[in-house]
């Protein structure tokens, strides 16, 4: 006889006002994606807000609600209590202070039922007292503020974090990946792999992965991925160019360049396939003819480079070769035609014409 099947966990996110969008939708589709791959809801939420209205979020997008704070209270000594809480917040979280929400948190936590948050729901766990000695994780942004409000809370700019009972994320995709952490203490590897194919993630990130970009200093110290500078070129029998890639066996991270000394090492057909450099460097041919409109534009410029230095050079022509002419005669002068000084060494100044630009430019 199978096994019927049954709900595993059921979730509630509180919706504070001006909550994110991103980190919230990431984590429902991530529980929808796993329901769907089970085929049947091993995972349930419900929506709630302070009274039980909709929310506005910050990107301007109201939610309906299924129940409020009266609501949830109840719901704790029946059928339909949770199985975790999630506090969903975003910007502007410093001015959302309820003493009816901290209340409830922590009655739900005293209860055993987790609690969490997604982007800077931590704000509002902390003001609950529920984070004091504990460790959290929240948006880098909030980060300097968060600790000089919270000093005894243990807080990083990890993706998310775990402490206990506790689940705390940074928001963004971040959301996407507690949720898979979850799946995976429930499920096992395998669902969280079907997940992330159908939610198109490469890879699933840990809790301490960087939450920014790498800086400038340490992508520029990093190898080069380009295959014309780490691969080996073929030349293929059509005349078009290739480099060698390898893929290792099981590695989802997709093809990596391998050096010219080691390309020995890889025997034909194991792994290695080729891919088209790319075609934009001009320090060798091109593998595809240019884009027409591109080649075009191209010309256009060159033309234009062209017209502007001939013009160039006439109005320098223009202009020096009088003042050149004047200089090379010099003829003496006389005293009734301009002349300066006394005597034999006497000179004279020929007067120029101030150049006018409008003579310089050809008709």
């Amino acid at each position: 006889m199978n096994k019927p099947l049954t709900k595993k966990r059921s979730l509630v996110f509180f919706l504070v006002p001006n909550f994110s969008m991103l980190p919230f939708s990431a984590a429902i589709e991530t529980l929808r994606i796993a329901n769907r791959m089970l085929g049947y809801e091993a995972y349930t939420w419900r929506l709630t807000s302070t009274d039980g209205e909709k929310v506005l979020s910050s990107s301007g997008i109201a939610l309906e609600v299924n129940s409020s704070l009266a609501d949830e209270r109840k719901f704790l000594g029946g059928e339909n209590r949770p199985s975790m809480v999630l506090v969903c917040s975003g910007i502007y979280v410093e001015d959302f202070n309820n003493k009816s929400v901290n209340a409830w948190l922590r009655e739900v936590y005293n209860r055993g039922v987790a609690v969490g948050s997604l982007c800077t729901g931590a704000h509002v766990l902390a003001s609950a007292g529920l984070l004091t000695g504990k460790r959290c994780a929240i948006h880098w942004e909030n980060l300097p503020g968060f600790s000089e409000n919270f000093p005894q809370v243990d807080v990083y700019a990890d993706l998310y974090e775990i402490d206990s009972n506790i689940y705390t994320c940074a928001g963004g995709t971040a959301s996407l990946d507690m949720m898979l952490n979850l799946i995976d203490q429930d499920f096992g590897e395998n669902l969280v792999n079907r997940v992330c194919e159908q939610a198109l993630t490469d890879r699933v990130r840990g809790p301490h992965d960087r939450q920014r970009l790498a800086p400038p200093a340490a992508a520029a110290a990093r190898p080069s991925r380009r295959p014309e500078r780490q691969g080996a070129v073929d030349h293929r029998a059509d005349g078009r160019q290739s480099c060698r890639t390898a893929v290792a066996p099981g590695d989802r991270r997709g093809r990596r360049p391998v050096a010219p000394a080691d390309r020995a090492t890889i025997p034909p057909g194991d792994g290695a396939v080729p891919c088209p450099l790319l075609s934009g460097d001009p320090a060798r041919p091109r593998s595809t003819p240019p884009h027409p409109v591109v080649d075009a534009g191209r010309r256009s410029r060159r033309r234009l480079r062209l017209r502007l230095g001939v013009a160039l050079l006439q109005v320098l022509s223009r202009t020096l070769q009088p003042l050149a002419a004047a200089g090379a005669r010099r003829p003496q002068a006389d005293a009734a035609d301009g002349a300066i000084g006394t005597g034999a060494n006497t000179q004279k100044v020929r007067v120029i014409r101030p150049f006018c630009w409008q003579q310089a430019v050809p008709s």
